[in-house]
């Protein structure tokens, strides 16, 4: 379940730092270290981290599916975390 978890974080984070056409490295940083700090406690968690931003970067993501799963998957205070890290993300 954390996977699947640090996978809808980790999409998210890339779609926002995506919405102006280019990730620049700041948000990515951003990015980098929430997921961290959510996630790195896990060793197998933190172990993917880098691997599944690297991936996503490449990807093609729709941002209305991706908000779907995450009004489905994500509780309330996920939610809100969430939201936090994209205005991160959109003051790097």
């Amino acid at each position: 379940p954390q996977m699947g978890r640090l996978q809808l974080f980790a999409t998210f984070g890339i779609t926002v730092s995506k919405a102006d056409g280019k990730i620049a490295k700041a948000e990515k940083r951003v990015l980098r270290e929430f997921l961290f700090q959510e996630f790195g406690h896990h060793e197998t968690l933190a172990r993917h981290i880098d691997p599944i931003i690297e991936r996503l970067e490449k990807e093609t993501i729709v941002e209305a599916t991706i908000l779907d799963q995450l009004k489905k998957s994500l509780p309330e205070d996920d939610l809100k975390r969430i939201m936090r890290l994209a205005h991160s993300i959109a003051q790097a």
